[in-house]
């Protein structure tokens, strides 16, 4: 196993708003909505969304979890804040989530409140905290989510709700500039350019092989992850709910996870019991989409509003393609 380097991407974004930006009426609305005025407030550091988070101290001792966006200023980000609201109308109540408690518009600011989870985001370096995040997707794969309706419609298939996944090798490799792109990545540049026909095929047997009726959450990296002062462990940050095959949270988190610790993104996965799951060519097949989606998102343009996404996405591209070429030793 090797060890993380000490300068290893997080999902934080140093551009995200804070609470003294927020305008004045703004601020008292959010007090009035939640019923006393606003003593304190602690941005939260996670995440890449540029609105404001954080958990709010009231006059009156409570405390509630706030968010607050702007349309006009991050128009293609508002609509996760307010699919967000929607979802967590729509989930069932024994889902492991914190409960929606307003949600408001003024003055093109759209505004939401939730229970506050009083603790703290797991630890992806603690074993104990990785045992905690892999009961946490046992808990959300457990929920039926072929049920689910969300403003009367039933929530997408993974394949359906994050379609932009499953083509990103075909994207890459029919890019101009596809060996620049490449460099990022290293020492495996070489064998992704040997193995492209596997990879594409690869890719596009990922939709298939992703169905399924579980409640997805679709980011559930550990920071999105919070213990509360009881001790129960539960998942925040919800817009992408969708449903497909139960291990998929558990994958699509073991990348940034290994970044994150120098373990092996297939260790890691394989030590949810969700994992068991999974067969081999839906392993591979969901394997090859998220390298795909690292590899060649982390080429993109930077985000002005979204600073460090690209970095964070780089990062887990060396450890998935490990992962992958772990699971075909027979391809050289």
């Amino acid at each position: 196993m090797s060890s993380p380097s000490s300068s290893v991407p997080e999902p934080r974004n140093p551009a995200r708003l804070r609470w003294e930006g927020l305008p004045e009426a703004v601020q008292q609305r959010i007090g009035d909505l939640a019923g006393a005025p606003v003593r304190f407030a602690d941005t939260s550091t996670t995440g890449f969304s540029p609105g404001f988070a954080g958990v709010l101290r009231l006059d009156d001792g409570r405390h509630v979890f706030a968010k607050a966006m702007n349309e006009t200023d991050h128009p293609h980000s508002i609509w996760l804040n307010r699919r967000e609201a929607k979802v967590a109308r729509a989930l069932p109540e024994s889902t492991p989530m914190a409960p929606l408690l307003w949600e408001d518009d003024l003055d093109g600011w759209h505004l939401l409140g939730f229970e506050a989870m009083l603790g703290r985001p797991l630890d992806p370096r603690s074993a104990r905290d990785r045992e905690e995040a892999a009961g946490l997707y046992s808990k959300v794969a457990a929920i039926d989510g072929s049920r689910v309706t969300v403003a009367g419609e039933r929530l997408e298939p993974f394949s359906e709700a994050l379609s932009d996944l499953f083509d990103r090798w075909a994207r890459l490799f029919d890019s101009k500039d596809c060996d620049s792109r490449l460099t990022h990545v290293g020492e495996h540049s070489g064998w992704v350019a040997r193995h492209a026909d596997e990879l594409c095929s690869w890719e596009a047997a990922a939709p298939a092989l992703s169905q399924g009726a579980a409640l997805v959450h679709a980011d559930l990296r550990m920071d999105n992850m919070v213990r509360r002062a009881d001790g129960a462990v539960v998942a925040v940050d919800w817009p992408w709910a969708c449903v497909g095959a139960p291990w998929l949270d558990a994958l699509s988190a073991s990348c940034g996870l290994s970044m994150q610790t120098g373990i092996p993104a297939r260790q890691l996965f394989h030590a949810n019991p969700v994992a068991n799951k999974a067969t081999r060519d839906a392993e591979v097949a969901l394997v090859t989409t998220i390298t795909g989606y690292f590899t060649q998102a982390g080429t993109e343009p930077d985000v002005p509003s979204l600073p460090g996404l690209r970095e964070f996405q780089r990062g887990q591209a060396k450890p998935a393609l490990a992962w992958l070429r772990s699971l075909v030793p027979e391809l050289t």
